[in-house]
């Protein structure tokens, strides 16, 4: 791709460093940008917990050229019978392909019914993929710098002025400087400092939900434990559930127990989600520490195997869950919101990084013939297009993902859902990757819907472009995948 790389002066700013972040700088360096990337931390590490990318975000991946995991079927069909060595877990950067969800008892710690990924990567054009997240962000930084992205370190963005394009700097002598551009993408995160400046009027987190224990424990620990290995062992006495997604709920309680590999299956990701104790964990700190034992107090009632599990734990970490009420627009003059600064949601659709990669290949495709002397009106009618691309999707999945703790048919969400999309709602409860979920969710072709709607904004001259047309954009839906080598396009 890279000597396929358009060149411009076109200069985009982006606050954050983080998944989001680091994939707007893939996505607009591949469309020839000028590319500054501005992180307020000395070195973005991400720690702690695991996050899954659904087939629609690992096709993104693959578009970029990011090296991910891939099935034996899809060896098979670009004919490798062996798997490749550049597919290696080194050169995969930990990506981990997830066979299917299982439930499990919590009483008894027996499986029920789940759902297989079998046919996923075949259906949807690519498999679901974990990763620790360190190991997710280390790829996307290796991407961005490769590509020519500047990362700026030690750099806090303290204000933006969004018609003009200009950040403010604070400096170490307590002095502030200005650098403008043409573009801002802000992407620091749940506690960004930009909603007023974006939305006209602040939208508050509300951090009074759940809370989340979180921890990665070395499965040759929880293989040593015989009490933990009971929630793996079949009646016949093989082992089952490491390679999956697992769910167990008191439904008493509310709480709620998930388990899943990462990092190429060395690692279990555990998270233990409870009621909130603002004793414990302090309400702007996604990274507390905590104790083993404060995380199995909640699981009081549960299997034993649960209990086991979680003492196989080396440490522990606890933080505040914060949700926000959707955004009446991401955008303003220069600046765009994305990823969790746009939208932050509970993990039951893995919609935190899928979403964010979603609104950065956006933002490459429509902004993937903007040249230098871009103006103004131009870059706000390319903004006004994403906002009608991106919010109905981010928006309808924020609502939806919300639920998670009190699932609902997401028909009977429609009144929260209306202002930002019209479309049909599966009278279904949409999480746990249930077949249904799959096909609402997973077909999405952000490449080939954005696209679309570039095409009718051209027609238009990009007047009137606010609101889309019913049908234009298939937002949702059991969308008809094309093969693997149609999915790697320009942008």
């Amino acid at each position: 791709m890279e000597g396929q790389m358009r060149t411009s002066t076109f200069d985009v700013a982006i606050i954050g460093a983080g998944i989001a972040g680091l994939a707007a700088a893939i996505s607009m360096r591949r469309s020839g940008h000028d590319v500054t990337v501005y992180e307020r931390s000395s070195f973005k590490m991400e720690v702690g917990a695991a996050i899954n990318m659904p087939p629609q975000a690992v096709r993104i991946m693959r578009a970029w050229d990011l090296p991910t995991p891939m099935t034996s079927t899809e060896e098979h069909t670009l004919g490798q019978r062996e798997p490749r060595s550049d597919h290696s877990q080194q050169s995969t950067f930990g990506g981990t392909i997830l066979s299917g969800t299982q439930r499990v008892n919590f009483k008894t710690g027996q499986p029920m019914p789940g759902q297989k990924f079998d046919e996923i990567a075949e259906q949807y054009g690519a498999p679901f993929v974990s990763y620790h997240r360190a190991d997710l962000h280390a790829l996307l930084r290796t991407k961005a710098e490769e590509l020519g992205a500047h990362i700026r370190l030690k750099s806090n963005v303290v204000d933006i002025d969004c018609r003009a394009g200009a950040l403010s700097l604070s400096k170490d002598d307590a002095s502030l400087e200005e650098i403008k551009h043409d573009l801002l993408i802000i992407a620091d995160g749940i506690n960004t400092s930009f909603i007023l400046h974006a939305v006209g009027h602040d939208v508050p987190l509300n951090r009074e939900g759940r809370m989340c224990f979180r921890t990665l424990i070395p499965t040759s620990k929880i293989l040593a434990n015989k009490k933990a290995c009971s929630l793996y062992t079949s009646e016949d006495g093989a082992m089952t559930g490491f390679d999956g997604v697992s769910g167990s709920m008191n439904p008493q309680t509310g709480v709620m127990f998930i388990q899943y590999p990462c990092r190429g299956g060395e690692l279990m990701n555990v998270a233990v989600f409870d009621k909130p104790r603002e004793d414990r964990v302090h309400k702007e700190d996604w990274n507390s520490p905590a104790t083993i034992e404060d995380a199995l107090e909640p699981l009081s009632g549960f299997h034993e195997g649960f209990r086991a599990l979680v003492r196989c734990a080396d440490g522990m970490r606890a933080f505040t869950i914060a949700l926000r009420e959707p955004l009446p627009t991401y955008v303003n003059g220069r600046a765009v919101l994305i990823g969790d600064a746009a939208h932050p949601m509970l993990p039951s659709l893995a919609g935190g990084g899928s979403t964010s990669l979603e609104d950065a290949a956006t933002l490459g495709v429509l902004f993937s013939d903007v040249s230098q002397d871009a103006s103004l009106e131009t870059v706000t009618s390319r903004l006004a297009l994403y906002n009608a691309v991106r919010r109905p999707r981010d928006a309808t999945q924020q609502v939806i993902s919300n639920t998670m703790f009190k699932p609902q048919p997401a028909s009977s969400l429609k009144d929260k859902i209306g202002d930002f999309y019209g479309g049909h709602l599966p009278d279904k409860v949409l999480g746990g990757w249930t077949k249904e979920t799959c096909e609402f969710v997973c077909g999405y072709d952000v490449f080939v819907e954005t696209e679309k709607a570039m095409r009718w904004a051209e027609e238009r001259q990009w007047k009137d472009i606010d609101v889309l047309p019913d049908g234009l954009v298939q937002h949702f839906g059991d969308v008809k995948v094309a093969g693997l080598e149609e999915n790697v396009r320009a942008f």
